[in-house]
C-alpha cells in the first residue's frame, strides 16, 4: 500500500509540476500576444492620427470634396498618395472641379476613420481572442474596442482618379520617383524580408509576382530567354508596377522583365509555327512509370516501341525550344542573322523528324503516342 501511495503522490506531483508549466507557458504567450498588440495597436493608432493630418492639409489646400475623394480613394493612407493628390488639384482646376460636383451621401472622414478601425480589429481578431479569454482586471480588448459599431456607410461609388483626370499616365522619374523608393521599400520591408520567409512568402501569400501578365509566363520563362536577375528582383519589379497601376495612381510604368516577356511570347509563337510546318506534336503528353512498367514487365514490344517514339519525339521538341530561346536571347543577332539561326534549327528538327520515321503501330495494350 505504501508503495501505491507513494506512486500516486509522484505522479500527482508531476502531474501538478506539468500543469504549473503548461499556465506558465500560457502566461508567457498571452503576455507576449498582449504586448505585441499593444505595439500594433500604438502604430496603428498613429497611422489614423497621421491619415487626419493629411485629410486636415488636403482641406486647408482645396476643401473637404476634395479631401473627402482623396480619403474614399485611399490616397490618404501615405504622403506620397496625398502629395499626388494634392499635384493634380493644383494643375488641373477641372479635375478639382469634377469632385466639387460629387455627392458623397453622408460620407464622411468619421466614416472612413471607423471603417479603416473595424478593419484593424478583424485583422487581430486571433489576438482578441486570445487577450478576451484571459483574466485581466479589465481586458485589453475592451480598452480598444469598447462600444464599437459598423458605420452605416452609404452605398457610395466613386469614379477612380484616373477616370477624373483622364486617362492613364506615363512614369516620370522628376515626378514619380519618391513613390518608385517607397514601394520598393514596401516590398523589402514587408513581402521579402528573410523574417518573413523570403521567397517562399512571395511563392505562398502573393502568388501574382511569381509569374508575369498571365500565370502561362514565369520567372523560369523569362530566365530561359536572356532575364537574369533573380526571383525577388522580379517579384519586385511586379509588385512596383501593380502599385503604379493600381487606380489610386494609374500609373504605367515599365519593368525590365516586359522585354523578356516578350521574347518568350515570340519564342513561343516560333516554336508553334514551326511545329506546325513539321506536324510535329506542340506538346508530347508524357509516358507515366506505371506505363513504361506494365509493357517492360510484359514484354510488350509494339508498346515499349510506342514509348521509345513518344520519348525520341519530346526530344525534339525539347531540342528545338532550347535552341530558339537561345537565339531570342542573343540580342547581338539582327533580324536577318536570327531569321537564320531559327531556321537552321528548324532543318535540323525536321532532319530528326526524318529519321525518327512514322509513329509505331499500335501495341497491344493500345495507343499510346496522341
Amino acid at each position: 500500500m505504501s508503495f501505491a501511495r507513494g506512486f500516486a503522490r509522484g505522479f500527482l506531483k508531476q502531474g501538478l509540476e506539468e500543469k504549473a508549466a503548461r499556465d506558465q507557458a500560457h502566461a508567457e504567450m498571452v503576455k507576449e500576444i498582449g504586448t505585441e498588440f499593444k505595439k500594433t495597436s500604438k502604430l496603428f493608432r498613429q497611422e489614423q492620427e497621421d491619415i487626419e493630418d493629411r485629410f486636415n492639409i488636403v482641406d486647408r489646400k482645396h476643401g473637404t470634396q476634395a479631401a473627402l475623394y482623396a480619403s474614399y480613394s485611399g490616397l490618404l493612407d501615405t504622403v506620397d498618395g496625398t502629395n499626388l493628390v494634392i499635384n493634380e488639384l493644383n494643375d488641373n482646376p477641372q479635375f478639382k472641379q469634377k469632385i466639387n460636383d460629387f455627392d458623397f451621401q453622408g460620407y464622411n472622414f468619421n466614416t472612413a476613420k471607423t471603417t479603416r478601425l473595424m478593419n484593424f480589429k478583424d485583422q487581430e481578431e486571433d489576438a482578441l481572442k486570445v487577450l478576451s479569454k484571459a483574466q485581466h482586471p479589465v481586458p485589453v480588448a475592451k480598452l480598444f474596442f469598447q462600444d464599437l459599431k459598423k458605420p452605416d456607410r452609404p452605398d457610395l461609388t466613386l469614379p477612380v482618379m484616373s477616370d477624373v483626370t483622364g486617362g492613364q499616365k506615363t512614369f516620370e522619374s522628376k515626378r514619380d520617383r519618391p513613390d518608385l523608393n517607397s514601394f520598393k521599400s514596401d516590398f523589402n520591408s514587408n513581402i521579402s524580408d528573410p523574417n518573413l520567409g523570403g521567397y517562399e512568402n512571395i511563392t505562398k501569400n502573393y502568388p501574382s509576382l511569381t509569374y508575369a501578365s498571365s500565370p502561362s509566363i514565369t520567372y523560369e520563362d523569362l530566365k530561359e530567354v536572356g532575364y537574369t536577375k533573380s526571383a525577388i528582383d522580379f517579384a519586385r519589379e511586379k509588385y512596383v508596377k501593380e502599385k503604379f497601376a493600381s487606380p489610386s495612381y494609374n500609373i504605367k510604368y515599365t519593368t525590365d522583365y516586359e522585354r523578356f516577356e516578350n521574347k518568350v511570347k515570340e519564342r513561343r509563337l516560333i516554336g508553334k509555327n514551326i511545329n506546325q510546318d513539321l506536324g510535329l506534336p506542340e506538346k508530347v503528353q508524357p509516358v507515366s512509370k506505371t506505363a513504361k512498367g506494365e509493357a517492360f514487365a510484359f514484354g510488350d514490344i509494339g508498346a515499349i516501341q510506342n514509348i521509345e517514339y513518344i520519348e525520341d519525339l519530346d526530344a525534339i521538341n525539347i531540342s528545338l525550344s532550347n535552341g530558339i530561346a537561345k537565339v531570342i536571347a542573343d540580342d547581338s543577332l539582327d533580324e536577318d542573322a536570327k531569321n537564320a539561326a531559327i531556321q537552321i534549327l528548324k532543318n535540323a528538327a525536321a532532319e530528326a523528324k526524318n529519321k525518327l520515321g512514322p509513329a509505331p503501330e499500335q501495341s497491344t495494350t493500345g495507343p499510346l503516342v496522341p
